[in-house]
């Protein structure tokens, strides 16, 4: 039974209202003490260790060569490189309505039992600003509290520390804002920043620590209102409470975050949460989510990793949304949990988890994205509603005996036995005990999937969509075994003897139909069969074997057949004389028969290597054959015996570089592959280097042409040349 998911109570924080009673009350003891000069003319003065300062006086000394300096008319205490010890109320009184404190130099507060700076009820906006320093410690009490005031840390550095138990280090009661600074703020036992209002922090560099020494729980960072992070970087860390949480909503944009628990959770809210463009990384070795929303999750752009070695990863009671983010999450439970729908868009996911790795309680989308889903014990992907991948690339491993890979889980109200829709060039990958459950339907279109299981490969009906088709279906007890069959003649029930859903390994490619065009030739057979035309419709991603027959009569006078070319080259080209097997991509293909005018024999033709062995390969007989083509044959024959052992004769500049580099073991070139017309890396590589190693030239173009057709000549010389 997995727990769910309460992530953190209200005990685990102390109220409100005890904590402002509790500070009304000091407040109210040292208002006993005040002498009569606290009350004078000044309404509004600010108290430096004992001394007060306002329109009478305005400086006073703290430490060695430090001063402290008020302007009444600006309402700005200016702190210049001041040391104060003040052990018996607070180190700073405060009783200016919007006072801002400025910063020169290294400023220090050491405040022993009491608060460093304290401004009363009443007045409003306290800001610290300018471009020194202020290191604030104290023994038992707030390093910063705003008293029914809000803080405003501004454009300056703050480090505020406590050793106290059951407090703030830095709080106010109407929110906090922390802007173009950087705060470290850490304690004993308690919060490190709180407010009851808003939390604000924009392009700063917050650092907050909470030991939780008497194991109460208290969070980190909490705000009992909304939290907005944009810009700079935040680093928060909790023993026994959360790291970062807020009673309302929670939203990052542009941050580098660290957030680690070892009790609870290293973010929380109970509202919204909105990730964008940030690089997150968060920990929990509680029982509690490492990250948790009892709303939404929305997170886009950037890069996240979560690791929690209790509970989930990354969780959510509502929706959870991730587009164009790079993932990488480690859960218990689950990496990745959504009580409602959960969208993945793009990037890259990869979720690991003892559990589930990826769960959703209602419906799943995945759409060109990268997943890669592990899981130890239960399922890789579980859904409960309809389950569509749309592109992109799926790897749903599990490790469970008797577990699906992939599991349509029925809803709670049984209104919803699960749906899977598989489209959109696919590439689906699952290995598991058994591979896939769907309580309904699977629909396929556009897709590879390879299922590599113990027992059950598919269970559950399939039909596809309209439009697309099955291109090559694969099965067997495993990988090594499998066998094509005809899909369409047998049923697809599962659990039938030799049917699909009990095939261990299943193999089925589906795809868009696009056309092969023949010119100066026909097909005589394709896949085995027998074709009457030049026109054929063929999925992408099918394996595609032709018999072609030249059709001399498009040539013109004088030429002979040379060789046949393909537009666009696919990268699995294979060309065996009148036989040709490639992969069929996601486009047209245009095969063409090409003719050459055949050479005028030279005076040494005779005499010529290339000549006897023409002569030698048709054992002397050349009757029906031109000059040229005997030459041909003699050359063929010739690279056959010289090329490497299994190597095809290139067809074309593309697959000549590469047999040259290959023949080279791969070498690399002196410079980064430069010519435009060459998209496959590889091919690329060989091209630059063929070129640098003189063997091959560059076109007049200055380009390359990969898909030009060379000769068996110029294959035989430039072989030659590489090998001399």
């Amino acid at each position: 039974m997995r727990q769910k998911k309460g992530m953190f109570l209200m005990p685990r924080r102390f109220s409100l209202k005890t904590r402002l009673l509790s500070l009304l009350l000091s407040a109210a003891m040292v208002l006993m003490f005040l002498p009569a000069s606290a009350f004078a003319a000044d309404d509004e003065q600010v108290r430096v260790g004992d001394a007060w300062l306002g329109s009478a006086t305005r400086v006073v000394s703290c430490g060695e060569g430090g001063t402290a300096a008020y302007d009444p008319d600006t309402k700005t205490l200016t702190l210049t490189n001041v040391t104060i010890n003040h052990d018996y109320n607070a180190a700073i009184w405060n009783t200016v309505e919007g006072l801002t404190i400025k910063l020169v130099g290294k400023n220090s507060i050491n405040s022993g039992e009491q608060t460093g700076i304290l401004s009363m009820q009443g007045c409003g906006l306290l800001t610290l600003t300018g471009e020194g320093s202020l290191n604030i410690t104290t023994a038992d009490g707030q390093a910063i509290y705003a008293n029914t005031g809000s803080l405003l840390i501004k454009d300056t550095t703050v480090t505020a520390s406590t050793e106290a138990f059951d407090t703030c280090a830095v709080s106010a009661d109407l929110g906090i804002e922390i802007s173009g600074s950087t705060l470290e703020s850490a304690i004993a036992s308690g919060n490190a920043i709180y407010t009851p209002g808003d939390l604000k922090i924009e392009n700063s560099n917050v650092t907050t620590s909470n030991d939780n020494q008497n194991n109460k729980g208290y969070p980190a960072i909490w705000s009992d209102g909304d939290i907005t992070i944009n810009g700079g970087q935040l680093k928060s860390t909790c023993k026994g409470g959360t790291a970062l949480g807020a009673a309302s909503t929670i939203s990052i944009t542009g941050c580098t975050l660290e957030s680690a628990s070892t009790g609870s959770n290293a973010i929380y809210t109970p509202g919204d949460l909105t990730i964008e463009n940030s690089n997150v990384t968060t920990n929990s070795a509680g029982n509690l989510p490492a990250i948790w929303s009892d709303s939404d999750i929305t997170i886009n752009g950037g890069q996240l990793k979560s690791t929690c070695t209790g509970s989930d990863a990354l969780g959510a009671t509502g929706t959870l949304s991730i587009t164009d983010c790079t993932v990488e999450n480690k859960g218990y439970y689950t990496a990745l949990y959504s009580g409602g729908k959960m969208t993945l868009t793009g990037g890259s996911i990869t979720a690991e988890a003892e559990d589930n790795a990826i769960l959703s309680r209602s419906a799943m989308t995945i759409t060109n994205a990268t997943v890669k889903a592990t899981a130890q014990k239960y399922n890789a992907l579980r859904a409960s509603d309809v389950m569509k991948i749309d592109g992109g690339r799926v790897e749903a491993t599990t490790f469970g005996e008797n577990i699906y890979a992939i599991h349509m889980q029925p809803m709670d109200d049984g209104s919803n036995n699960g749906r899977m829709e598989i489209g959109g060039g696919v590439e689906l990958y699952v290995k598991g005990f058994s591979g896939i459950f769907v309580g309904e339907e699977a629909t396929i279109a556009d897709a590879h999937i390879v299922i590599d299981s113990d027992e059950w490969s598919i269970d559950m009906p399939v039909k596809f969509a309209d439009g697309y088709d099955i291109a090559l279906a694969l099965g067997g007890d495993s990988m090594e075994n499998a066998e094509p069959f005809d899909w369409y003649s047998m049923s697809l029930e599962p659990y039938t003897p030799n049917q699909p859903g009990t095939y261990r390994y299943l193999e089925l490619l589906s795809g868009a139909k696009h056309t092969l065009r023949v010119t100066n030739g026909m097909i005589s057979e394709l896949n085995g069969k027998q074709y009457g035309d030049n026109v054929t419709d063929i999925p992408a991603g099918s394996p595609v074997t032709l018999t072609l027959t030249v059709n001399e009569d498009a040539f013109t006078a004088g030429e002979v057949f040379s060789s046949w070319t393909l537009s666009p080259t696919p990268r699995d080209l294979q060309i065996d004389g009148n036989v040709i097997t490639f992969t069929m991509p996601a486009e047209d293909v245009e095969i063409r028969a090409t003719g050459d005018i055949p050479p005028e024999p030279g005076p040494d033709a005779e005499g010529s290597p290339l000549f006897g062995l023409a002569l030698g390969a048709v054992g002397g007989t050349l009757v029906g054959l031109t000059f040229y083509a005997a030459h041909e044959l003699g050359i063929t024959q010739t690279l056959r015996e010289t090329l490497p052992a299994g190597a095809a004769i290139p067809a074309n500049r593309g697959e000549l570089a590469l047999l040259l580099w290959n023949a080279a073991d791969k070498p690399e070139p002196e410079n980064q592959p430069a010519f435009t017309d060459v998209s496959d890396p590889e091919t690329a590589k060989a091209a630059q280097w063929a070129i640098e190693a003189g063997l091959m030239e560059t076109e007049s173009s200055g380009k390359f042409a990969p898909a030009k057709r060379v000769t068996r000549l110029k294959v035989f010389r430039t072989w030659k040349a590489a090998n001399h």
